[in-house]
């Protein structure tokens, strides 16, 4: 082989190891959208999609097919997050369209989540008012109840008065029971999102009233599913002044025998409505 030879490919194969698109390049259109929909966020589409003016061509060519499967693997409660931004109206009327900026802005809606489990993390877990035995590091099934119950707030705060009293009627009992709960460590000032942090500078006791409403709903769906009065009080280690978070992992089993009704079967179970602490406290309408 001659010299030209030899550094005609050693040329060529520096030129590969130093880009590697030239051989994904190679590849059918097919391996290609492959490729993108493999990734682990939409951090990365967009990395691999600023490599080349070809693979930004691949991206752009079928958005909605590459976005749409990374964001549903990648994004915790995902179908929750649309719905926010669907209360945004920034989804477009053909759900098969799916822009970068939209793209954008979903990695942004996550990371605002990221940033209210950090504050969960920081702030919440230290108030005095809570169960010293909630969780002081959320486990992986609490961070998803807790992601899904925030982006059910969130949206909540987008939308009319008639239209939140229409959501909230239209909560299970399990969603009135948690979200009751959630709201005791709702943090919306924390949320990057103009119309709700006008709402909060308009409205300072929102999330109160927001309580207030969906307790009221959870009391008289307990009472109308169960048969018994909303009285925890009676029937879990409840130690005053501590707050009882039903969302918590250790809580789950006996949440569930409650909402069953399973737990008032057993023989000896005490129901003392009266001694209930009223968690319905006067509030005016938002």
């Amino acid at each position: 082989m001659s010299i030209s030879e030899r550094s005609g490919e050693t040329t060529q194969s520096f030129t590969q190891e130093s880009n590697p698109t030239v051989g994904l390049m190679s590849l059918p259109p097919e391996l290609h959208i492959a490729v993108f929909q493999s990734l682990d966020s939409l951090e990365d589409i967009a990395c691999l999609s600023g490599t080349c003016k070809q693979l930004n061509a691949v991206l752009n060519a079928h958005i909605p097919l590459i976005c749409e499967t990374v964001a549903a693997r990648s994004i915790p409660c995902y179908d929750e997050m649309r719905a926010v931004v669907a209360e945004q109206g920034l989804l477009a009327t053909d759900p098969s369209v799916t822009e970068l900026s939209l793209i954008a802005h979903f990695a942004s809606m996550s990371h605002n989540m990221d940033k209210l489990i950090t504050y969960y993390h920081n702030f919440w877990v230290n108030k005095s008012h809570n169960d010293p035995r909630i969780s002081q590091q959320l486990s992986p099934t609490e961070r998803t109840r807790f992601i899904k119950a925030h982006y059910q707030l969130w949206a909540m705060m987008l939308v009319s008065q008639d239209q939140r009293a229409q959501k909230i009627s239209e909560l299970d009992l399990e969603q009135s029971v948690l979200l009751s709960d959630f709201l005791c460590i709702f943090s919306p000032e924390i949320i990057n999102d103009a119309a709700v942090q006008k709402l909060v500078r308009e409205v300072p006791r929102f999330g109160r009233l927001l309580q207030h409403a969906i307790r009221g709903h959870r009391n008289r769906q307990f009472s109308v599913q169960l048969g018994v009065e909303y009285d925890p009080i009676s029937w879990t280690p409840y130690q005053p002044p501590y707050r009882f978070a039903w969302w918590c992992d250790k809580q789950q089993d006996l949440l569930h025998r409650m909402l069953s009704g399973a737990l008032f079967e057993q023989e000896g179970s005490a129901h003392h409505p009266i001694e209930i602490i009223d968690d319905l406290e006067d509030a005016h309408e938002w």
